[in-house]
């Protein structure tokens, strides 16, 4: 098998087994690579969505180029041995003439496209350490240079960010377990950005793309630009608005990712390559290649911005997981059984006050042992 423990979204961009799988959808490619390659999933995805997003038109050709297309395709296969690699990833099948010659094009439209562009690899730039999410600052880099180090919840503003850069230089924004930010972008669209976020954004933006890059969860009020659409990419997903606010939450170690649409509308192409439309009071569930969209109360979400969590028929485990972020400390919950809760906490109050807030309605004790917090089912209720 090629060797792809080391591969980034441009290597699978380049990558001609890639390619053929993603337009011809034939063989278990993607299986394969995340089963023999879990790590390399978000880079994969990442690539899948890129190419989602590329709009093409299937070209008619006369006969006699789609003949040479397709020479040219099986002399390029033949090059590269694709037909004589021991651990083939899977079996080619047959294509038609039309559909080689289409996707031999394609190869040299992707070839301009991402060999002109700079090769950063932004997922890579959202990966920070465990030991800077439980830190309990809030860092911002320009340039990959730290520059600022904010022990309190911070309120930025584009021009407290480096001012002599170029278009595109992205800045970075890490906000540890226990904090909150908010930044307002050259453009006046607002982030509200949860704990443990990630979050990458220019100084200043290109001509015709507002781009940013999230790990973690956002409320997002994006100012409208019908000639500049903003575009948040995750590792899973990519949104697409003219203007709008929605939250986002895309915690790179959750299994769900969702998003959930407050005014307006936007289109999120799905790690399964789907373009979905969604409008507001819907929420966009994603785990692995599904998804779900349902309606639900917008209240219940990004509550936590306004120093509140909100929750209904919600898990506990889930909002657990949720106070452990925010109050930057250890909960272990020895989930026997499924509980649901619903209910506000006012975030202001101490990690104390409120577990046991949630032992006075869920039949759970709640003990502590150094610095970790456990959360187990009452006898009675086993």
């Amino acid at each position: 098998m090629k060797e792809y423990s080391s591969y980034t979204t441009t290597d699978f961009l380049n990558d001609d087994l890639f390619l053929f799988w993603f337009y011809s959808r034939e063989g278990d490619y993607y299986r394969k690579i995340i089963a023999e390659y879990p790590d390399r999933e978000p880079y994969l995805k990442e690539a899948m969505e890129r190419l989602a997003t590329l709009k093409w038109e299937k070209a008619s050709l006369p006969q006699k180029e789609v003949d040479d297309a397709c020479l040219r395709l099986e002399q390029a296969i033949q090059t590269r041995k694709m037909s004589q690699r021991k651990h083939k990833l899977y079996k080619i099948g047959w294509l038609s003439a039309s559909a080689a010659a289409a996707i031999l094009i394609l190869f040299v439209s992707l070839e301009v496209i991402w060999k002109t562009a700079p090769a950063v690899d932004y997922l890579a730039s959202l990966q920070v350490s465990d030991s800077v999410l439980t830190s309990s600052k809030i860092q911002l880099f320009v340039n990959e240079q730290l520059k600022e180090t904010f022990e309190s919840d911070p309120d930025l503003n584009y021009n407290q960010m480096a001012t002599d850069v170029t278009e595109g230089v992205l800045n970075k924004l890490v906000v540890s377990y226990g904090k909150r930010a908010h930044v307002t972008l050259c453009d006046g669209t607002k982030i509200w950005a949860n704990a443990g976020t990630v979050l990458l954004f220019p100084t200043r933006f290109e001509d015709k793309k507002r781009e940013i890059y999230v790990d973690g969860e956002i409320y997002i009020d994006v100012t409208p630009n019908p000639e500049k659409p903003f575009i948040v990419k995750t590792s899973d997903m990519g949104i697409k608005v003219l203007g709008t606010s929605f939250y986002v939450s895309a915690y790179r170690k959750d299994a769900e990712k969702s998003i959930v649409l407050v005014t307006g509308k936007v289109e999120v192409a799905a790690s399964n390559g789907e373009t979905v439309r969604i409008l507001p009071n819907d929420r966009f569930r994603q785990s692995a290649d599904r998804y779900v969209v349902d309606k639900v109360n917008v209240e219940d979400y990004g509550s936590w911005k306004d120093g509140q969590l909100s929750f209904r028929n919600t898990e506990l485990s889930g909002i657990l997981k949720q106070l452990s972020r925010y109050y930057n400390v250890k909960i272990v919950y020895d989930k026997q059984r499924p509980i649901t809760c619903s209910g506000k906490l006012n975030l202001d109050d101490t990690i104390e006050q409120l577990l046991n807030t949630i032992t006075e309605t869920a039949p759970v004790v709640i003990s502590k042992e150094n610095d970790t917090y456990k959360v187990t089912l009452k006898k009675s209720s086993l």
